[in-house]
């Protein structure tokens, strides 16, 4: 598979308190990045407007591996961010992985902006959220329309491993197992 990163957006506690189910949000992107770190794959995490909206929230911040970069952003995009561009070429990311807040916004305007850049990108389905509910079908169906694949973590975790062979299956499925919602397929109200 293309050189990939994983790129979190704007899961900062004032803008997620506007999130339904955000405690199974945190919980669905921490899982990620422990995988995401395990598995070496680049991390990035947009924080819009700290300065005003505050940091990351602390579940996601300590999910971060150290080698994860910060990135603020004042525009909606993830990749209006400065130092994106850097962090994208030095990883020689091809394929982003991409999960936050909010689905018709943010992580909307990163897709398009990715999808720009000739990035090829990947929404983790059961990894973004949005205030409201309304709003996410139709965005998620225009991804889809334009070829972008809207998928759970799950789907995208055992397609990366292949098989139980790989050296680190035992490690990532526990983590899989420890992040797992039965109950939670969909975030809407």
């Amino acid at each position: 598979m293309q050189h990939l990163g994983f790129l979190v957006l704007d899961m900062q506690e004032r803008l997620l308190s506007q999130i339904p189910h955000h405690d199974l949000l945190l919980d669905r992107i921490a899982g990620m990045l422990e995988i995401a770190s395990c598995l070496d794959i680049p991390t990035g995490v947009c924080e819009q407007v700290p300065e005003k909206l505050g940091l990351t929230h602390p579940t996601i911040r300590n999910a971060c591996a150290e080698t994860a970069v910060f990135f603020e952003k004042k525009g909606f995009s993830a990749l209006s961010a400065s130092g994106m561009d850097t962090w994208l070429s030095g990883h020689q990311i091809q394929h982003l992985l991409i999960a936050g807040i909010e689905t018709p916004i943010c992580v909307y305007q990163s897709v398009l902006d990715a999808v720009h850049k000739q990035l090829d990108c990947t929404v983790l389905s059961d990894c973004v959220g949005e205030a409201r509910s309304m709003d996410r079908d139709p965005v998620l169906q225009q991804f889809i329309a334009m070829e972008v694949p809207v998928l759970p973590a799950e789907t995208i975790i055992f397609s990366l491993l292949g098989s139980a062979q790989h050296p680190k299956f035992s490690e990532v499925n526990q983590i899989v197992k420890r992040h797992r919602h039965p109950l939670a397929g969909s975030f809407e109200s």
